[in-house]
């Protein structure tokens, strides 16, 4: 099994199956800018490590209650290796993130939740 890191978030207005479109398609247009290199370089990966991540978004089993509900982002690729996954947490954190709340809302994605606030 290739190695992944998990991210959780509060789920946001975007469901699960939407949300993933929205981080696709930021993905593909971070792979296609003439900065990739710079933007790869400035969480300590590399283009290549970018080319190769992947992201997948699963929801919790709460989705009924919102207060429990939360949504897990999977990153694995080149980017878990490098840095033992810590530039695949900062890429998503200062990359991906941003870039999916300025496209999708602010509100897309709710806050990062910790592991005390997955019980």
């Amino acid at each position: 099994m290739e190695p992944r890191v998990s991210v959780a978030h509060d789920r946001g207005t975007l469901s699960g199956p939407e949300l993933q479109l929205a981080v696709d398609a930021v993905l593909e247009e971070i792979r296609a800018a003439k900065d990739l290199h710079a933007l790869a370089e400035s969480v300590g990966l590399t283009a290549e490590d970018v080319c190769a991540m992947t992201v997948e978004i699963d929801e919790s089993k709460e989705g009924i209650d919102p207060v429990l509900a939360y949504i897990l982002i999977h990153l694995a690729g080149g980017a878990v290796s490098a840095a033992g996954g810590a530039g695949a947490t900062l890429f998503w954190k200062k990359i991906i993130l941003p870039r999916l709340r300025r496209a999708k809302r602010v509100d897309a994605i709710g806050n990062e939740r910790t592991g005390e606030d997955l019980n």
